[in-house]
């Protein structure tokens, strides 16, 4: 192309003479080129090469000449780069990744760094201490819920005293076919020199969790609203 060739010339001869490393003869021939390349570009049908752009990585003074519309210093010299917003990876220009995500130079994608994960739109630590769960949803490590919210409260007798002591069983499995069966429960755990006097249980539903409330005859069984765990209660 007249245009680029014009261009190389005027270029190799500006720095040649910046620098004191150009021949006379040299000299003399590159500004014969860029002569030569002002007069073709003139002429209709070799003007119209100018219209062509350069790729990535050609030699470029403006903008206008590379096709990325990004001519970019590179050392001493300025190349054609990736568009703006892009970044060159592989022998092609990706998007620039945003939200804290980093480029992957293997697989030329966005990613987070080792040890977080992409959460509602920006890169988080799901890196949990022990007792705590990665939550999704809050992109927070929370407390791990109970696995089996229900609870038995069992009431024992003394029959020589009368004395009722109650106790507070939380954490019971739930028998066959879903049921929590409390009067087995605490037939299985009745004390020495009592018997059993009654038996009742429940499961927290979900938001809430079952702790042990102390009253005057021992423990029960009471449901309150926890802090904010990994997962509902089942």
């Amino acid at each position: 192309m007249a245009s680029e060739t014009t261009e190389s010339s005027f270029d190799e001869l500006a720095s040649g003479l910046a620098r004191g490393t150009l021949s006379r003869g040299r000299a003399l021939r590159l500004l014969g080129g860029v002569l030569v390349g002002s007069a073709l570009a003139s002429v209709p049908g070799v003007a119209l090469a100018d219209d062509d752009c350069r790729g990535f990585g050609r030699r470029c003074r403006r903008d206008r000449q590379c096709c990325s519309k990004n001519c970019i210093r590179r050392g001493d010299d300025k190349v054609c780069g990736c568009p703006k917003g892009k970044t060159r990876c592989g022998g092609r220009c990706v998007t620039d990744c945003t939200g804290g995500v980093t480029l992957n130079p293997d697989t030329c994608e966005c990613g987070c760094p080792s040890g977080q994960v992409l959460c509602n739109g920006a890169c988080v630590s799901d890196q949990c201490d022990t007792g705590q769960t990665f939550d999704p949803t809050t992109c927070q490590c929370l407390s791990t819920c109970p696995d089996q919210p229900c609870c038995c409260t069992c009431r024992y007798k003394d029959p020589n005293t009368g004395a009722i002591t109650s106790t507070c069983s939380p954490g019971v499995p739930l028998g066959p076919g879903g049921v929590l069966d409390c009067p087995e429960f605490c037939s299985a755990t009745v004390p020495p020199g009592t018997q059993l006097n009654g038996a009742t249980g429940t499961c927290a539903p979900a938001g809430t969790e079952i702790v042990c409330e102390a009253v005057s005859t021992g423990t029960q069984c009471d449901q309150v609203t926890p802090a904010p765990c990994a997962s509902p209660p089942a």
